[in-house]
Parts: structure tokens; sequence; C-alpha cells
């Protein structure tokens, strides 16, 4: 079951007000477009659940650099910190925290995109008890977006810290949202732990705006915490 997610906060002029509806609409949009493999929530009709082996789940290529780990803080953010993980965001990522399915803590940070009028988001969790491991969850995941029509979908492995396994799949998408129909770019990061409990972290922006949008940035602050 896909929850309905809002981001909220207390706003005093229209302008924020305006900015909150924005984000409010843009996180349902967000996780309609999720597939959870782990905790049950699929995104779109990908026509039956994908079952690799560990040869095909493996991915073929690696991230590029510019996709790894910061692992100091940058200036002008404040650390945000769930269960087991921490990352760093601009003041203007407002935060919200969620239950997803089987009560699965999610941290959502949004903010209204600069030209669209959509949305940019970050959302992350930790999955105690997965069902699959990163690799074979990320192996789903492009598999099922490509059955829903997804564009430019790519599966790499990433180094990080900390971390067993690491694999991003970036993928683009149209999505509905509080704007219309709009093309979104998403990366989506399964970090997993020695222990076997996976950290996800999925950031979305329109696609024209993605690359300035400052939601990589903030994924890629990602760190595992207590691993």
């Amino acid at each position: 079951m896909v929850p309905r997610t809002t981001l909220g906060g207390s706003t005093t002029d229209g302008g924020t007000m305006r900015s909150a509806r924005a984000v409010r609409g843009g996180a349902t949009a967000l996780l309609g477009a999720l597939l959870l493999t782990g905790c049950g929530l699929v995104g779109g009709d990908p026509g039956g659940s994908v079952t690799p082996t560990n040869e095909f789940a493996v991915p073929e290529s690696q991230a590029p650099d510019d996709l790894g780990p910061i692992t100091e803080q940058p200036r002008d953010t404040r650390a945000v910190s769930g269960d087991g993980f921490s990352l760093y965001a601009p003041a203007e990522f407002q935060q919200t925290d969620r239950k997803g399915p089987g009560d699965v803590d999610m941290i959502v940070l949004g903010k209204t995109a600069n030209r669209s009028g959509g949305v940019v988001e970050v959302v992350v969790f930790t999955e105690a008890q997965p069902e699959a491991g990163a690799q074979e969850q990320m192996y789903g995941l492009a598999g099922a977006k490509e059955v829903a029509g997804a564009q430019d979908i790519r599966r790499e492995a990433v180094e990080w810290p900390e971390a067993r396994t690491a694999v991003i799949v970036r993928w683009t998408e149209r999505t509905a949202g509080p704007q219309g129909e709009l093309t979104q770019t998403f990366a989506q990061l399964a970090v997993e732990r020695e222990n076997g409990s996976i950290v996800t972290a999925i950031a979305v922006a329109p696609e024209d705006e993605f690359d300035d949008s400052g939601a990589m940035e903030v994924l890629r602050t990602l760190t595992l915490d207590g691993a």
C-alpha cells in the first residue's frame, strides 16, 4: 500500500503557505513513484515481482565519483538524524517525520522547485530486516521501472563508508504532481550494512532542475551511524 505523506510545519506568510502546499502535494507524488522492495511499497505497475539471482543482481558498472559520498559537513547545512543514519541539509529543506509501510520511520526533506512549481525531495529510511539485499532490491527496482516505462535507467555500484555494499539507481519518469504531470529525475540509493540492514535514500526533482536542486548533495551526505 502506498502511504500518503505530507510535509508541513508552521507558516507565517502567503508565500511560505503556497510553498508548503506545493511540497505537501509533491510528497505523495514522490512516494507513488518509488519501489520499496523490502517493505512492500511498489510504484507503478511493474507487472509482477522480480526474483533475481545474485549473478544478475550485481551491477555491471561503477557510479561516477560525483555520485559518491560527501564525508564532511557542507557549509550552511544542519544535521538531520534518523534510525541509524544522519545527513546534512540546507535550511530550505523542510523536514517531516512519517511512517511508511511496516511502520518504518521515514524522514522527508522537501522544498519547492525554483521554476516548475514542482517539488525537490529527499526521503530516507532504514529497513532493519529487509526481505532482500541491496543488490537484489535495486535489481528489482530497475526492472520494475523499465516495465513501467521509465527512461534513462542506470543501475551502478557505489563505494560507501561502513557499508557491505551499496547500489544507486537513477531514472526519469512522468508523475502527477500539484501542478499537473511533469517529468522528474529520481536517484535511489540502497546502502547495506554488515548486519544486513539497509538504509535507503531517494532524491527527486523536476528533470530540468535536478542537477542544481541540491537534492543529490543532501543524499550524498548520508552517513551510517553506529554501523
